[in-house]
């Protein structure tokens, strides 16, 4: 006996890429969530988590043939990455996706195989936040001199 499998997901997904061709994969899973709750919220249905598991699967899907079709990144573009990535890393520990491809004014889903390269290259990590943004954590050490011990001064409070 072979268990039913639901098909909502899928045929969502070829619905929704073929109605909205331009719109990146973030966007495209945000819509198919808003548009479709019964499916993707907790109140109304018990396998929301199944099904979000799904539907990021089934886009990762759709968008890695397209990403193969595509040509990669010009040099000049590579270079503008990796010096955008290396000045966010000297500001901050973490950045996002969305932050690096706004640094570069390219969308996040073109440059997605060129940052996970750099991220390699450079041995940074990257995790996924709850919101389901691409993290990417550039390990900088804790610096101790960055501390000041000694008392507190409060200014509100007189001495």
């Amino acid at each position: 006996m072979s268990l039913k499998r639901s098909k909502d997901v899928p045929q969502l997904v070829e619905k929704y890429r073929a109605k909205y061709p331009q719109l990146d994969r973030d966007l495209l899973r945000r819509l198919i969530r808003l548009e479709t709750p019964d499916l993707f919220l907790k109140e109304k249905n018990k396998n929301y988590g199944n099904n979000l598991k799904k539907l990021d699967r089934y886009l990762r899907k759709a968008f890695a043939s397209e990403l193969s079709r595509q040509p990669l990144l010009k040099k000049s573009s590579d270079d503008s990455l990796e010096k955008a990535l290396l000045k966010l890393a000297k500001k901050q520990n973490k950045t996002t996706m969305e932050e690096v491809a706004s640094e570069v004014g390219i969308p996040p889903s073109s440059i997605e195989l060129s940052v996970y390269r750099l991220v390699q290259k450079y041995g940074w990590t990257t995790s996924k936040t709850v919101l389901g943004e691409t993290e990417i954590d550039f390990k900088k050490p804790f610096d101790i001199n960055t501390l000041k011990f000694g008392p507190v001064h409060n200014p509100w409070r007189p001495q």
